[in-house]
């Protein structure tokens, strides 16, 4: 067997072994959605907590916010996307950033800066590796109202 042949193979080998090991870190934790419940009843609101996601109604709303978590790897984003109806609005929310679109590399750089400044411990974030998708009706902006860098932030304890 030619060594180039042999390299190919072994680079392909790390390729898959990186690309695994970034998709077993990626998924969401089963207890953030409890830790989003726990946010929203901090800030006064009555969240209903279900298997997938998390329900709630806000002060100017008609209708209730749905906020669900997904894995850092955006894989469901194509179907949660398809998923909002007419007349609402989704949106990603990462560390108390609220953004329109998904963005995986802003997301990836985000974490990783996250993860080393907690390391050198410069900064105390809970280290959940996963986004927030809400989704809201149109002409209501709770999502932008509330603060969601709890979530994240180590100071403020888990819910139990």
């Amino acid at each position: 067997m030619s060594p180039l042949l042999l390299r190919c193979m072994f680079a392909g080998l790390l390729l898959v072994a990186v690309a695994s090991r970034i998709q077993s870190s990626s998924a969401a934790p089963p207890d953030g959605l409890a830790v989003v419940a726990g946010v929203l009843e901090q800030q006064g609101l009555s969240p209903a907590r279900g298997r997938y996601a998390v329900l709630f109604s806000a002060p100017g709303c008609d209708r209730p916010i749905r906020v669900q978590a997904l894995s850092m790897s955006l894989e469901e984003v194509p179907l949660y996307e398809a998923m909002v109806g007419p007349g609402h609005a989704g949106r990603y929310i990462y560390l108390g950033e609220i953004r329109a679109r998904a963005e995986p590399v802003a997301l990836r750089a985000s974490w990783i800066k996250s993860q080393v400044l907690s390391s050198l411990g410069l900064a105390r974030r809970r280290l959940l590796r996963m986004v927030l998708f809400a989704t809201e009706p149109a002409g209501c902006d709770a999502i932008e109202r509330l603060d969601w860098r709890p979530v994240w932030d180590a100071a403020v304890p888990a819910p139990s």
